[in-house]
Parts: structure tokens; C-alpha cells; sequence
């Protein structure tokens, strides 16, 4: 387990506002805590991919409670004959 130790304040578009705080790094991942600024929520992630995904909420949450919607672009949905050239091209 490497200890890391950063702590940075990110603001997104919007209002929402973080502290990300990463304690450690461990199998090839971060462990630490983010803070919401706006309301003071703090939560611990185990993952980078927790990390985002309690960002997304958090933004997600604001927009609701603001009436917006955030349009994201989204993977489409691949065709059975996509998946076999890709399988070829490999």
C-alpha cells in the first residue's frame, strides 16, 4: 500500500463544488474522501471509479433540485456484426 497524501477543491459548472482528499494508493486505485462544499457531506471511496461515480450523483442531484437536465452523450448500443469485425480486427 503506497500512502499518498493530496488534497485539491474542484468546483463543476453549476455550483457543486469538492474536496477530494486521496490517502492512499492501492491495486493500481485510490482510497481517500470527498467532501461536498455545498451542503458539507463528507464520504470515503475505495476506487476511482466510486470516486466518479459519487460526482456524478452529487452533480445529478444539484441538477434535479435546480429543475435542469444534463444531456451526457452515451455509448450506442454495438450490432451483432460490429462485435464480429471487432473480434476479427484483433
Amino acid at each position: 500500500m503506497n500512502r499518498m497524501k493530496t488534497s485539491n477543491n474542484y468546483s463543476i459548472s453549476g455550483g457543486v463544488q469538492f474536496s477530494v482528499d486521496i490517502r492512499y494508493q492501492q491495486h493500481s486505485s485510490w482510497q481517500g474522501s470527498i467532501q461536498r462544499l455545498d451542503t458539507g457531506e463528507k464520504i470515503h471511496f475505495r476506487s476511482q471509479r466510486e470516486l466518479l461515480s459519487l460526482i456524478e450523483s452529487a452533480v445529478s442531484r444539484h441538477l434535479n433540485e435546480k429543475g435542469e437536465e444534463e444531456i451526457l452523450r452515451q455509448w450506442q448500443e454495438s450490432k451483432k456484426g460490429d462485435e464480429q469485425g471487432k473480434e476479427n480486427a484483433i
